[in-house]
């Protein structure tokens, strides 16, 4: 007599959350751009996750961008996905993966018109519940996007409307500073003398100096 074999199965969770955004993290952004952003929770386990918690804090981005496509949150092959709510700067989505779901939540921000010299910044992190055992919490997940800015300015020594007389000296000094998040190549700057060396002379010549920087050219 040989009875049937019998055969005990025992699934176990797995939960993996990422983000990216276009463009891509660490890419330099100009005012009035759009960033958008991809949140995605999977179910990469043999079981149920319920509940799913995702929280998107965008604090540090709509400090200087305006949120211009709200949240929208799909799961393949599900009608009724629960919706993410957004409270001030923060983004939360809860709801049920079975295995193998994985929702996705995109949302787009348009860069202010005064988001000159900062960084945006995103702090995205997950929980997911399964069957039986602690709550899974991946890594989180930061996208930063650097934004530009320069200012330029000359002064000079005796400082600009004071008299001076022959044989007097002027000083002049001319600062272009990258106030910004991102690289300046190349930074050019140009100062017509036209108007100065018709009446005086070149006496100590231009010298450019950056601090910290041996070889200036």
């Amino acid at each position: 007599i040989t009875p049937p074999d019998v055969i005990t199965e025992h699934p176990t969770p797995n939960y993996e959350f990422t983000k990216t955004s276009d463009p891509e993290s660490g890419t330099a952004v100009n005012p009035g751009d759009t960033i958008t952003y991809t949140v995605t929770g999977n179910n990469t386990g043999k079981t149920v996750l319920d509940p799913v918690v995702i929280n998107d804090d965008m604090s540090k981005v709509l400090n200087n961008a305006a949120l211009t496509v709200q949240p929208v949150a799909t799961i393949e092959g599900v009608d009724d996905v629960p919706q993410p709510v957004v409270d001030g700067t923060k983004v939360t989505w809860t709801g049920k993966l079975e295995a193998g779901q994985k929702v996705v939540i995109t949302y787009t921000v348009t860069l202010n018109d005064d988001a000159k010299g900062v960084l945006v910044n995103n702090h995205a992190s997950s929980e997911a519940t399964p069957p039986t055992g602690p709550p899974i919490t991946p890594p989180d997940v930061i996208t930063e996007h650097p934004t530009p800015n320069y200012e330029f300015t000359k002064t000079s020594d005796p400082e600009s409307g004071t008299a001076v007389n022959p044989g007097d000296t002027i000083t002049y000094t001319v600062t272009g500073n990258n106030t910004g998040k991102t690289v300046l190549d190349p930074v050019v700057i140009n100062d017509d003398m036209s108007k100065v060396l018709n009446n005086a002379e070149l006496t100590v010549n231009p010298v450019a100096t950056i601090e910290g920087v041996d070889d200036v050219p």
